[in-house]
């Protein structure tokens, strides 16, 4: 199997050749198959309903994309850090706010998911801090 990207998986036994994450490695494993991504490297939708809604509900978190410009949100998000209890991850966001001394450190800090009333949601900077119980976030 002959990749064509720099993309490569770290394992317990070090470093190896990655799984169908460029498209000669998919082709090679999934012959007739279309690629599932798009150009910019996101996954494309393969549910053809999901590409007609007008409104995009995100239900667990209670957001929208009517009601919600999320692309302006969390469009520059860089690490996401999952955690225990509202409470800690709200620390855990003012921690990173003094750690990487961003402007806004002292100021109250925004669940973007309290209409939820399911999780926590913290933005600060490049980093978003959730508390979690299971992991339907990662969906």
């Amino acid at each position: 199997m002959k990749c064509d990207c720099d993309r490569i998986t770290v394992n317990k036994d070090g470093i190896k050749e990655h799984y169908d994450n460029c498209r000669s490695t998919w082709n090679e494993l999934h012959p007739g198959k279309p690629f599932p991504k798009n150009a910019d490297g996101t996954i494309k939708l393969l549910n053809n309903h999901l590409q007609e809604l007008d409104v995009d509900v995100l239900y667990h978190l209670g957001l929208d994309t009517h009601n919600y410009d999320l692309p302006a949100m969390l469009g520059d998000v860089k690490f996401v850090c999952m955690g225990g209890t509202k409470h800690r991850m709200r620390e855990f966001a003012h921690y990173m706010t003094e750690l990487l001394d961003l402007p806004n450190k002292g100021d109250k800090i925004v669940n973007l998911t309290k209409h939820s009333q399911r999780y926590a949601m913290y933005k600060v900077g490049p980093v978003l801090s959730i508390s979690v119980s299971i992991s339907v976030i990662l969906e």
